[in-house]
């Protein structure tokens, strides 16, 4: 099999992006502004703007987000490291106040904590924040110095701030890790205009990161790139082939026209040839007959359903358990579906959001449908084994596909 890949059409960059929107702040550049309109654990100064001489280190996170509360600890030793020098953690959020105060009695952070509505997240706004956790270290001169995720941030990063120097990207001599950057990419000059890349790994933790115009995982196995290109679950996935159990770096950068993304049909598109050319697979969506669960109402359930007020939509999915508030019913399918490791469609009808705590008896991954609807029933629903016609996505050799007289794709270059 062939290991790696490379379709590149590459003018060399000099990035730290992680999880960052397209165009968002640059290494380099002016820190942005914050939009704050509250801080706690901050001392009045804290409105007037950035720590004159100060290295900033700007978390951007949310109590119901896993990973940033896994970071907690990480970035609190960090403060406490550099408590006598001149570096300030900054939390930024945009959850409730209520929730925070509740969220620090049991959680301490040892930062200020900025929140607002516009403070970061979205596509319009100052640091274009597209997934968290999301860390931006800014230096002494109020410059971005890199954008990366708070398990890449070393005492090591922070130190080469406060002695005013670069921070080394990936893979240089010596360098510290950052995530978002490929190796060999970190020349300065423009951002690559279109690159498809699949190589072996050369970093065993895991950075994802994905938008409108590529993604990056680095590593990866092979099915879980497919589930991010095609953007489907892996319940929704048919390998008529065992897929490769070895895990790979992936990474794609589409160019934009007229100032915008291709999409996520153009990432599908040139996805598909190179996995053809790399691994002797087609991948194609094919609409197929398969077994599901139906979620249904019955007799008792709008006496059992309790009606949520949070329209945040914070939820929780494991297995044996899906719980949250101002859950949807789509919410609510997704987490069980996880679980059983089988499609789960909707069809109660019902638009309102709901608080759910539904827990069954699962070990791991092995899956108990009986378990599951026994709980489900106990919020008014019925959950029906079916066999329903489903847009999956659908991988076999490209022998296989040649044979059917489908288009195997256009040949690839490597």
């Amino acid at each position: 099999m062939k290991t790696w890949i490379l379709l590149l059409l590459v003018v060399w960059c000099f990035r730290a992006h992680a999880t960052s929107y397209p165009d968002g702040p640059e290494v380099g550049e002016a820190a942005p502004a914050l939009k704050i309109t509250q801080w706690l654990q901050a001392p009045p100064e804290a409105a007037m703007g950035w720590p004159t001489g100060k290295v900033v280190v700007l978390e951007f996170w949310a109590t119901w987000c896993g990973p940033c509360v896994a970071s907690i600890p990480h970035l609190n030793e960090l403060a406490g490291q550099f408590k006598d020098q001149p570096v300030q953690f900054i939390a930024v959020t945009d959850d409730r106040e209520s929730a925070l105060r509740q969220f620090l009695k049991k959680t301490p952070i040892n930062a200020w904590i900025g929140i607002g509505a516009d403070a970061g997240f979205g596509e319009d706004k100052p640091y274009r924040v597209y997934a968290i956790p999301h860390t931006v270290i800014i230096d002494l001169h109020g410059r971005i110095a890199a954008v990366t995720d708070p398990r890449a941030l070393t005492p090591g990063l922070i130190e080469l701030c406060l002695a005013d120097k670069p921070l080394p990207q990936a893979n240089e001599p010596g360098g510290e890790k950052v995530p978002g950057v490929v190796p060999g990419q970190y020349r300065i000059g423009a951002k690559p205009l279109f690159q498809v890349l699949i190589r072996p790994p050369s970093r065993t933790n895991q950075i994802e990161t994905w938008s409108a115009s590529g993604l990056t995982f680095q590593p990866a196995m092979l099915k879980t790139a497919i589930e991010h290109v095609f953007n489907v679950e892996g319940t929704r996935i048919v390998a008529e082939v065992e897929l490769p159990k070895e895990w790979y770096e992936f990474y794609i950068t589409l160019p934009w026209t007229n100032g915008s993304p291709q999409g996520k049909d153009m990432l599908e598109a040139v996805f598909a040839p190179a996995v053809q050319a790399t691994f002797g697979l087609t991948v194609k969506r094919e609409v197929r007959d398969v077994d599901v669960l139906v979620l249904k109402t019955n007799s008792a359930s709008l006496e059992r359903l309790t009606a949520s007020t949070n329209r945040n939509g914070q939820n929780s999915f494991g297995w044996g358990e899906v719980s949250g508030t101002g859950m949807t019913m789509s919410s609510l399918t997704e987490g069980l579906e996880h679980a059983v490791s089988m499609p789960v469609i909707d069809e109660t009808g019902l638009t309102n959001r709901y608080s759910f705590d539904v827990k069954w008896d699962q070990k791991d991954r092995a899956p108990n449908p009986a378990g599951m609807m026994a709980a489900v029933r106990e919020f008014g629903l019925d959950l029906v084994p079916a066999k329903k016609s489903l847009k999956m996505v659908v991988v076999r050799k490209a022998g296989n596909a040649a044979a059917q007289g489908e288009n195997p794709g256009p040949q690839v270059n490597h």
